[in-house]
């Protein structure tokens, strides 16, 4: 599944990453492919680069990943 594989480029922010992942989420789930937001969230803190991976433990520390709201990683990454 290309979502599953996609990965954060290097000359992209975190902001236009969200918004590609958004966009394949969306497509995904309009042909009816059953994803719940823990699969989402596991996938884009999975995608992102090495230089945000302590951001990443901490948030899966401090965060039940299964009730995480996307919009709340969000933004808790976007401003890095």
């Amino acid at each position: 599944m290309k979502f599953v594989l996609l990965m954060m480029n290097e000359d992209e922010d975190i902001a236009k990453f969200f918004l590609r992942m958004n966009e394949l989420m969306n497509t995904i789930r309009g042909i009816n492919e059953p994803m719940g937001n823990s699969f989402v969230a596991q996938n884009e803190l999975r995608s992102l680069p090495a230089i945000l991976n302590a951001k990443v433990s901490i948030i899966e520390e401090m965060q039940d990943i299964n009730t995480l709201k996307l919009d709340h990683m969000h933004g808790k990454l976007t401003p890095y």
